[in-house]
């Protein structure tokens, strides 16, 4: 996403501030990792019944040199990596999650 500073760091500010346990795009966050960006790890009842689901998570990235805040999903469907992006964009946009 191409996005001011300001609109980038209190995107950032405000995904620290979740936890395991909160909800994100309506699923509880199971656990946060904060390596390479915020992590978040989601509980999708979505993929529950599928074989061999791919793991919901969102990662979001900010660049320290550009106007940047990379934005990563994987999930069990391409139905599924839309609709967590979608609320990860009003997320940023708007503080909506």
């Amino acid at each position: 996403m191409h996005i001011n500073d300001e609109l980038k760091q209190s995107a950032i500010k405000r995904a620290s501030a979740i936890k395991a346990g909160d909800d994100f795009a309506g699923m509880k966050v199971n656990r946060v990792e904060t390596l390479d960006g915020i992590k978040f790890y989601l509980e999708n009842s979505h993929c529950t019944d599928k074989v061999n689901a791919a793991e919901t998570w969102l990662l979001l990235r900010a660049s320290g040199t550009e106007p940047l805040l990379r934005v990563y999903c994987e999930s069990c469907s391409v139905e599924s990596v839309d609709a967590v992006l979608k609320v990860a964009e009003s997320f940023v946009l708007e503080g909506r999650a």
